[in-house]
């Protein structure tokens, strides 16, 4: 929500934009099921009871009524939203706590519902912005800046990129782009015998931090690019990841294609240029 409310969309998603109608917390998202689904969400945890009765419900459901969308010619949208809460329990009070899960779906306000080109405008931008935050964390800035604007990247930027394989059952094999963190300046792998293997500072210690790994799935990550060359919006839906199997409970991998994990279960295997 914060990187889309009061800001004025660019020209690209046909001139709409998302205000704060009223004072006060907002849902915490603009989600995009697909390019012309679109829906707010709010999601809360507690360990205290909860229920669609008590004044915290009430005030979840109130900031639905916080945030409206114009269209080209101001007049509001009404936008569907979803509000999850769930009831925690620990170990230890399991046995006379409940844990529960309540789900509504209000409305935003509006004239009219949030349909046709105007839905698929902003799905547009929602992705847009979802995966500019990737883009940042993958060190790419200029893509991440035509994500977030809604602009076409010129032929002379490129994109170079770093191709790694996943070296880990289920998915040996699948193909990521992107690179990893560190927590020092050592480098994470080195070549040995004419292979890429991870790299240990100093194999006698157990406590030493390990380098991170962040990527993208290497096929959507193309048609991340291939969206920005050519109309700098999303027209088409993107692939998403299905299926995704337990790897390791160190790596966790999302349907919109990004992956984080240890880095010694990634390998790179190739450079390119998109």
């Amino acid at each position: 929500m914060g990187d889309l409310l009061d800001r004025q969309l660019h020209r690209a998603f046909g001139g709409c934009s998302i205000s704060r109608s009223k004072s006060g917390d907002t849902p915490d998202y603009f989600c995009a099921e697909s390019v012309d689904r679109v829906f707010l969400a709010e999601a809360k945890g507690r360990y205290t009871s909860i229920g669609f009765a008590t004044k915290e419900f009430d005030g979840w459901r109130e900031q639905f009524n916080r945030v409206q969308v114009l269209d080209a010619a101001g007049i509001p949208r009404s936008v569907k939203g979803h509000v999850v809460a769930t009831r925690f329990a620990t170990e230890r009070d399991s046995a006379v706590v409940r844990t529960t899960l309540l789900a509504e779906d209000p409305q935003s306000p509006g004239e009219r519902p949030l349909d046709g080109e105007l839905a698929r405008v902003l799905g547009s931008a929602i992705i847009g912005s979802h995966y500019s935050r990737i883009a940042e964390k993958l060190d790419q800035p200029l893509l991440a800046a035509a994500l977030r604007n809604g602009v076409t990247l010129p032929p002379e930027i490129l994109v170079p990129v770093v191709v790694w394989e996943l070296a880990m059952p289920p998915f040996k094999g699948r193909r990521f782009v992107g690179g990893y963190f560190s927590p020092d300046d050592t480098p994470a792998f080195r070549v040995m015998d004419g292979k890429v293997v991870a790299n240990r500072n100093d194999p006698l210690r157990l406590d030493r931090p390990r380098a991170t790994f962040f990527g993208v799935e290497e096929k959507i990550f193309r048609q991340i690019v291939s969206a920005c060359r050519s109309t700098g919006r999303f027209d088409e839906q993107l692939n998403q990841l299905e299926n995704i199997e337990p790897i390791y409970s160190g790596i966790s991998m999302l349907r919109d294609g990004s992956i984080v994990g240890p880095a010694e279960f990634f390998l790179p295997i190739s450079t390119a240029t998109l």
